[in-house]
């Protein structure tokens, strides 16, 4: 993925100079990932990209695993309503750690954490419930 300058201003609603999924089977992508890319589609913006840790992993992919594994509910959530504001970590809707993120000019949010640190974050809010 290009993290270069990003369009024109003045170009029109979806265009990008990338077809990251031209040429691609869509059904080997997960159904929220089809989900997604047929809806930005839809709706004329740029091709889809999901977000992203720090390191470059998937974090659907990894809060995916991560709920399915310890049987909780993980979310990315803002703090407040102001652009470059605060996020935080929540498990089962408790904040457990903030964390920053910013979109890149690829299009896709990138958050600045690694997925083994999120990883170890999400572990430990569960291990420190069971005590």
């Amino acid at each position: 993925m290009n993290d270069g300058p990003p369009p024109s201003a003045g170009s029109p609603a979806g265009d990008d100079p990338e077809a990251p999924y031209d040429g691609v089977d869509l059904s080997e992508y997960p159904r929220w990932w089809r989900e997604n890319v047929r809806a930005f589609e839809e709706h004329g913006l740029r091709p889809y990209r999901p977000s992203r840790f720090a390191d470059g992993e998937v974090v659907q992919s990894r809060r995916d695993a991560l709920e399915t594994e310890l049987g909780v509910s993980i979310a990315l959530r803002t703090v407040g309503p102001d652009p470059g504001g605060s996020w935080q970590i929540c498990v089962d809707g408790e904040p457990v750690r903030s964390v920053s993120r910013r979109r890149t000019e690829s299009g896709f949010t990138r958050y600045d954490i690694d997925s083994e640190t999120f990883e170890r974050c999400v572990r430990d809010a569960v291990s420190s419930r069971e005590r």
